[in-house]
């Protein structure tokens, strides 16, 4: 009768490595890094803005570095749930003091700042998630897609339950 097979010491540690590498690679693979990491400012944090930060922070990977509202209560509101987040009352000095630390914006204003938002943080070569009515005339729109294309960006509209498969299915 044949023992059971001879194993080398090579084989033993390379073998031994690879088991004990499991749980810090699956561990690696389950937190992303710094550099995986969405930072994400959110323009307008009430009503619909509300809704969009709420379900944007949802995101294992995103992290919620700027609030941005006119309106102090609504502002303080979400500054409660996101502590960590700077506060502004205008998106021209969140853009001015945190371009360097923002990667996507998500616009969730009064439909008329919609546009001029968009356009800020594109040029600024953010990504861009943007509350319909997208903008307020066609130069706003043909700025964004121009701007969009020439830098290499996402941007994606908000369309509510315009989206959703049960209101596809209604209209089919």
């Amino acid at each position: 009768t044949q023992g059971p097979p001879r194993v080398s010491r090579r084989y033993f540690i390379q073998s031994s490595a690879a088991v004990a590498a499991v749980p810090l690679i699956g561990k690696r693979l389950l937190e992303p890094t710094p550099i995986e990491t969405l930072k994400v400012a959110n323009v307008g944090v009430g009503g619909m803005g509300g809704g969009d930060l709420n379900n944007v922070s949802k995101g294992k990977n995103v992290r919620i570095v700027a609030l941005c509202d006119v309106d102090s209560n609504r502002l303080g509101a979400a500054s409660k749930k996101h502590p960590k987040a700077e506060t502004f009352d205008d998106f021209r000095k969140l853009f001015d003091k945190m371009h360097k630390d923002i990667d996507a914006v998500v616009v969730s204003t009064p439909d008329h700042m919609h546009g001029p938002i968009a356009i800020a943080a594109l040029s600024l070569g953010k990504h861009v998630y943007c509350q319909k009515p997208i903008a307020h005339n066609l130069y706003e729109c043909r700025r964004m897609a121009d701007l969009a294309r020439e830098n290499k960006l996402v941007t994606q509209m908000g369309t509510q339950i315009h989206s959703h498969a049960a209101y596809r299915t209604f209209v089919a």
